[in-house]
C-alpha cells in the first residue's frame, strides 16, 4: 500500500489551501509550489493552456505539460478522475507516480526529481478529482527513439538500462524508448513515467525477460520478425544483455522465452505481478 507519509519522510512539506486543494512540496524545489501556481496549472489543463504552456501529451485521463516558472522550466502531469473506478483507485495515478519515482531514485537509478504533488477533492471527505506531480524538467534531454535513427543503436542503449533494474530489483513496467531520455553529449540515460513500478528481488530472470521483450515490442519491429536481418539483430541484442547482466538462465532458454512474447501485448498485471504462468515464461 503506498502511503503520503512516505512523502513526509523524503522531505515533503504538506499544504492545506482552500477549494479542496492539499499538495506536498519539496523543500529543494527550484521553484516554491503554491497555491496560486497550483490553481493556474490546472485553469490551464481545463481551458487547454496558454501559448507559453508547452503540451508533450494529452488524452481523457492525463496531461503532461511544460510550463516555465520565474525563469525555471518544470513539468506538470495531471491526472483527471472522471469515473468512479478512477476516483476509487486514486492512489494509482500521482501518488503512485512520485512514490515510485523515490524508490528509483533511492536504488540508483536516474529518474526526473519530483518537486510537488497535489490532489483536488471538491468535498472535503469525498473523492480525488484531480491529482498531479511537479517534476523537473530535463530540457537539455530528448527521447532515446528520435535520437538514434537505427534500431541497432537504440537497442544497444537500452541495455545499460536493463542491467540497472535487474541488478536493482526495480520492476519498471513500461520498458519502450517513449519512456527513455538521453543527453546528446554525455549519452546519460533517464527513466521517465513511473506510474507503474514494483520493488522487486534483485537480479530476477523473469523481471529482465519481461522488460526486454516488452522493450523490443515498442522499438516496432515485430513485423519484420519473418526477416532474417531482423531476427539476426534481436538475438544479437539478447546474447549481449544475457552476458552483460550475467544471467543464470541458459541462454537459448532466455532467448525462447523472450520470442513467445513477441508481438503479444502483455498486460499490465502479469508486467507487474511476473507470475510465469500467466506470461508463459518457462524456469527451466
Amino acid at each position: 500500500m503506498i502511503h503520503k507519509d512516505t512523502l513526509k519522510k523524503e522531505g515533503f512539506l504538506k499544504c492545506r489551501s482552500s477549494r479542496g486543494l492539499t499538495y506536498w512540496c519539496r523543500e529543494d524545489s527550484p521553484v516554491k509550489i503554491s497555491e496560486e501556481l497550483l490553481w493556474a496549472n490546472l485553469f490551464n489543463l481545463e481551458s487547454h493552456g496558454r501559448a507559453d504552456v508547452l503540451m508533450y501529451k494529452e488524452d481523457k485521463r492525463r496531461s503532461v505539460s511544460k510550463v516555465e516558472v520565474n525563469g525555471v522550466d518544470l513539468v506538470f502531469k495531471n491526472f483527471k478522475l472522471s469515473t468512479l473506478r478512477d476516483k476509487c483507485k486514486q492512489r494509482r495515478f500521482a501518488l503512485s507516480e512520485v512514490y515510485n519515482n523515490l524508490k528509483g531514485e533511492r536504488a540508483g537509478l536516474a529518474v526526473p526529481k519530483c518537486y510537488g504533488f497535489f490532489e483536488i477533492r471538491p468535498l472535503r471527505m469525498g473523492p480525488v478529482r484531480y491529482c498531479g506531480v511537479v517534476m523537473e524538467c530535463l530540457s537539455d534531454y530528448v527521447l532515446m527513439g528520435d535520437y538514434y535513427d537505427s534500431m541497432e543503436n537504440i537497442l544497444k542503449a537500452s541495455i545499460p538500462v536493463l542491467e540497472m533494474l535487474y541488478v536493482c530489483g526495480v520492476n519498471y513496467a513500461d520498458m519502450s524508448p517513449r519512456n527513455l531520455l538521453i543527453h546528446p553529449e554525455t549519452k546519460a540515460v533517464v527513466i521517465i513515467d513511473w506510474q507503474y513500478s514494483k520493488p522487486h528481488f534483485p537480479e530476477d530472470d523473469i523481471q529482465l525477460i519481461a522488460q526486454a521483450a516488452q522493450f523490443w515490442n515498442a522499438v516496432n519491429v515485430r513485423r519484420f520478425v519473418e526477416m532474417f536481418p531482423q531476427r539476426e539483430l534481436r538475438d544479437r541484442w539478447l546474447c549481449e544483455l544475457h552476458k552483460c547482466c550475467g544471467v543464470t538462465m541458459p541462454l537459448e532458454l532466455f532467448v525462447r522465452n523472450i520470442s513467445r512474447l513477441e508481438g503479444k501485448k502483455i498486460h499490465l498485471a502479469s508486467r507487474l505481478s511476473l507470475n510465469c504462468k500467466r506470461l508463459g515464461i518457462e524456469r527451466r
